[in-house]
């Protein structure tokens, strides 16, 4: 089924039908047929009908590409009856196979979806790793076990099944309707050929199948085989139904016992399997698609499918592709503008400096949601009315007869307004569900919408969308970062998930009153309705350059402050163990070195693009961290003697007068004790490092490995001299301190002189050795939560400084799948080679866009140089390689090497 809009009207015949739909990006619609042509008559004609649509009169053709299996499941669902109709036709005759047009949509009010329990199950597991396999063959209903192990030898050493599975079902903390029974008879078998064992699983399911024990659904559970190579290797599994239980990552057998550990891996999937059926079931009802066809990221796929129904409702044309690129009638390869311009869309703000007053980190969620659906605050604010609301032509143009002008050639967006209508109608609906019957399933989808949103592997993906939702969250964005300034906040760093703020309150427990008065004041606008904020973490103080390089002093709360951080802060998801303090160590003194030492957090990635020659990263982590740590021992010390001598103490004040103040007198002794300290021991102690290091003279050293400059994924630059680098890094970071600007220049002079280096040459000028790049919603298979994740900076290191060679969820510590992130760094980088071709060219002089193809300068007289620099795309390209090579990402590093051969850079 496609359709077809034609210029000219042309008469209704067999195959097709005159409809009304609207296309996607408002395409104008002239004269649309429905075409629906059976499969055999295409087979055998194809030909003509090829020839018919290359008419002239077509201007575009739809849903050519949407898959067959996802327009049945978008039309009917898990339950669906012959039309009335059409009932006639089949009459009292039985007959397994049904003409789809005669078949129509059944909600589950009206016919359940498998609520009586009358089916058998089989269950299938598989698992392969390092040339040895296992399978497991498991008959509830006859308490009947299967073992089948592969591997170089027919050595058994398999431990008493019975034994081991009666531990394990002790062990599960499943309810007992969800687990299988208890008692099972169990045959093992040890085989070198792998067709030997699945002719005996072939035998065993047919010999099941003879007896006849009713309607049976076999349940198949592996990280190795798909549908289809289920059916290819057992293919008595294609008289049954296939329901697939994903597995996200297969077991390793690297040690000597492995069948043992293998197969108690196999008894933990059975015992989890039927509550993961269930659970499976539950979401197919609210999905409203069989349970056979649930994908394994069952979140994305639902979005595609909401969205499709909704589409459908209200007559609109899908544009469903298989690529990045969305179905537009053939228009989409003509443009690529789109696909390439959201490269680098990222949203965020960060204020580096140092803070000595408390600073929380607050969680943001569902701010893209927000967005979309409060959205027409923005527009009316603004005096542009409601956005999906806005006419695609005039009203005089309308009354004429004429169409709208097309406007996508300038702007796609602009066009989008039914599709974003239709998506903010889904996401009500979700928000309704939520608010009203409390279901879950409804929040995972509104929790992963975002996802789905910047996905180019969903259905429905349209970067002209994606466009529109972003321009109005950053709008959305800029509001919620004026409205804490506000109110006397200062934001430290922001983006769509986080914002750092300083409260300017020298006191933890002020601090959080007035973080409550500022997130109830925030949450009560209109404009921010369905924005969830949750307190994460809270800082006495903190020096912050950026998200991946802080030190702070982590803030105790007490009890009775933790408590209200759960009533008016959301804190419900949030461990207050490790923010509560120990009611032994509330009183008020000084903060014992070890345990200042624990609340110490540092975090500074710069650190490890240090050499580990001469200690410079524990040089650099123990002069940054003892100043942190000094400045705030004398905070507290301040405090205390104003306490004891009568006075209160300036880090309790509460009103705005008294606090401005508190940090009036303050000032001046925080800058006193920081120059002392610049002079007395941080000038000596870099002075000496820097003497010693320079005195080693490992910048002159023909021995490279002994520099031991760490190539890490974000490394672009090439360092050399290690005193150098420590000073500068040293320097740059204690610069941030307002307080010391003019001694932390001085002593970067000096040591400048030292290393015989100009104030002013550029290898004295600090540069960020690391570079950045974010994934955005990058989902965990483990705990199902997403988060953005930076490939270059978001690295965990081991004993000895080492990165390791795989990223961790930080909510649940599993790793992200490589072969994902691997298939995601692909895409960008063929989206950056697609957008250094389709760049501009512009005047150097006017700046203006090149507008004939074949001048060689400008009207003005000045030349025309491409809008994005060479060494730009160079750097982008050798930052993918050093990622591909750090993580072993051979496919990526073969895609890099022939971009450079075609590029002329190697």
């Amino acid at each position: 089924m496609f359709y077809v809009n034609y210029k000219v009207p042309r008469e209704d015949g067999p195959r097709w039908r005159k409809v009304n739909r609207a296309l996607p990006r408002s395409h104008p619609v002239a004269h649309l047929y429905e075409n629906i042509i059976p499969e055999d008559f295409y087979s055998g004609h194809i030909s003509e009908i090829t020839a018919e649509l290359c008419n002239p009169d077509i201007t575009g053709i739809y849903e050519t590409n949407t898959p067959s299996m996802f327009r049945l499941l978008t039309r009917l669902g898990c339950v669906c009856t012959v039309g009335s109709q059409h009932k006639k036709t089949y009459g009292h005759r039985e007959t397994e196979s049904f003409d789809v047009q005669h078949l129509m949509f059944k909600t589950l009010a009206q016919c359940p979806y498998l609520e009586d329990n009358i089916l058998q199950y089989i269950y299938l597991y598989h698992n392969a790793s390092s040339g040895k396999e296992i399978y497991g063959l498991f008959i509830p209903s006859q308490c009947k076990a299967h073992i089948f192990a592969m591997d170089s030898v027919r050595t058994n050493n398999m431990p008493n099944l019975k034994n081991l599975f009666e531990q394990e079902y002790t062990l599960a903390d499943q309810e007992s309707e969800h687990l299988p029974p208890k008692n099972h008879d169990f045959e093992v078998s040890i085989e070198t050929n792998l067709k030997l064992i699945q002719r005996a699983l072939n035998k065993l399911i047919a010999r099941y199948k003879d007896e006849k024990r009713g309607p049976t659904v076999v349940l198949v559970q592996s990280a190795n085989l798909d549908v289809n190579q289920w059916h290819a290797a057992l293919p008595i599994t294609d008289e049954f139904p296939l329901v697939t239980l994903h597995k996200t990552q297969a077991e390793s057998y690297h040690v000597l016992d492995w069948q043992k550990l293998a197969v108690k891996y196999v008894f933990q999937y059975y015992l989890r399997a039927f509550y993961t059926l269930s659970v499976n079931v539950e979401q197919c009802r609210y999905l409203h698609i069989p349970i056979g066809n649930l994908p394994a990221d069952a979140e994305l796929f639902a979005c595609d499918l909401f969205y499709a129904r909704h589409l459908a409702k209200e007559n609109h044309v899908l544009w469903c592709s298989l690529t990045d690129t969305p179905d537009l009638g053939g228009t989409q390869v003509d443009d690529k503008r789109l696909a390439v311009c959201d490269i680098d869309d990222h949203i965020s703000l960060n204020v580096p400096g140092f803070y000595l007053s408390v600073c929380v980190d607050i969680n943001i969620q569902y701010l893209v949601v927000n967005s979309i659906l409060q959205g027409s605050v923005i527009t009316d604010s603004e005096g542009q009315g409601n956005f999906d609301q806005l006419p695609q032509q005039s009203l005089d143009s309308m009354l004429q007869g004429k169409t709208a002008a097309n406007t996508s050639f300038y702007d796609e967006t602009a066009l989008c307004s039914s599709a974003f209508r239709i998506m903010k109608a889904m996401l009500n609906s979700w928000l309704c569900e939520v608010v009203k019957y409390e279901n879950p399933l409804a929040a995972e989808q509104i929790e992963h919408f975002h996802r789905w949103l910047l996905d180019p592997s969903a259905l429905l993906y349209d970067p002209a969308l994606k466009k529109l939702v972003h321009t109005i969250t950053r709008k959305v964005f800029a509001q919620l970062l004026n409205e804490f300034k506000r109110l006397g906040a200062v934001v430290i760093y922001a983006d769509l998930r986080r914002i750092v703020i300083n409260t300017k309150k020298p006191s933890v427990e002020d601090a959080l009153s007035y973080t409550d008065y500022i997130l109830t004041a925030i949450s009560g606008k209109q404009l921010y309705k369905s924005t969830s904020f949750k307190f994460t973490q809270a800082w006495n103080c903190l020096l912050w350059m950026d998200k991946a390089n802080y030190s702070g002093i982590a803030a105790y709360l007490t009890e009775d402050m933790a408590n209200d951080c759960k009533d008016y802060l959301l804190m419900e998801d949030v461990d207050l163990s490790k923010h509560v303090k120990p009611p032994e160590s509330l009183a008020v003194e000084l903060d014992p070195v070890q345990e200042l030492q624990e609340r110490l957090q540092t975090n500074w990635n710069i650190q490890h693009y240090l050499p580990v020659v001469g200690q410079c990263q524990k040089a650099f982590h123990n002069i940054i961290s003892s100043y942190v740590v000094s400045v705030y021992n004398h905070l507290v010390e301040v405090d205390l003697a104003k306490s004891q001598s009568g006075y209160t103490p300036v880090r309790k004040l509460n009103s705005q007068k008294t606090q401005v103040l508190a940090e009036n007198t303050m000032q001046p002794i925080v800058s006193e004790f920081c120059a002392a300290m610049m002079t007395e021991d941080i000038g000596p102690r870099m002075y000496q490092l820097i003497s010693s290091l320079r005195h080693h003279d490992y910048a002159g050293s023909n021995n490279h490995d002994a520099v031991q400059f760490l190539q890490l994924p974000g490394s672009y630059l090439t360092l050399t001299d290690p005193a150098l680098e420590l000073a500068k890094t040293v320097c740059h970071v204690l610069s941030l301190d307002s307080n010391i600007t003019d001694k932390v220049a001085d002593l970067k002079l000096d040591l400048l002189r030292i290393l015989n280096i100009g104030q002013f040459s550029s290898s004295a000028e600090f540069v960020n050795p690391s570079m950045a790049f974010t994934v955005s919603e990058m989902l965990c298979n483990g705990c199902n939560t997403t988060s953005n994740l930076d490939l270059c900076q978001d690295l965990t290191f081991n004993s000895q400084s080492l990165p390791n060679k795989f990223w961790n969820c930080n909510n649940c510590g599993n790793q992200y799948s490589k072969s994902k992130i691997e298939q995601l760094l692909i895409r960008h980088i063929q989206k950056q080679c697609m957008a250094n071709v389709l760049q501009d060219f512009n005047c150097t002089k006017c700046k203006l866009v090149k507008r004939r193809n074949m001048n060689k300068y400008c009207e003005c007289s000045g030349s025309y140089v491409n809008d994005v620099p060479l060494d730009r795309f160079r750097t982008k390209l050798q930052l993918f390689k050093n990622i591909a090579k750090h993580f072993g990402l051979s496919h990526l590093d073969e895609t890099l090497k022939w971009i450079n051969v075609q590029c002329g850079f190697s």
